[in-house]
């Protein structure tokens, strides 16, 4: 059987994951400090997995990210989701299909 994964945290990114859960704008965001924050509290992935109900592979998959890139890793990236179809700075555009 492998060991589970646990994540240490210095008192720095306590206090800022603490912060990020409590008053962090995106629930997306304050779930995986959660996360994060029950790995130091040496819960382990599949436990975790049944508290927030995800997959074990997107804990894990959250745990790379904080290693990698810390508190910025558990943010959604800008530039996700479908792109716009019609640009609002196309004045030519907009007025033709407000024409039709």
């Amino acid at each position: 059987m492998k060991p589970y994964r646990y994540i240490t945290l210095c008192e720095s990114d306590l206090l800022s994951l603490e912060l990020g859960h409590q008053t962090g704008s995106k629930h997306h965001f304050r779930e995986r400090c959660h996360a994060v924050l029950l790995s130091h509290r040496n819960y382990t992935i599949p436990q975790i997995a049944v508290l927030l109900g995800k997959r074990r592979e997107t804990i894990h998959q959250w745990f790379n990210r904080w290693s990698v890139f810390g508190i910025e890793g558990l943010k959604i990236k800008a530039g996700r989701g479908q792109k716009a179809i019609l640009a609002h700075d196309n004045a030519e555009l907009v007025a033709e299909i407000k024409k039709k």
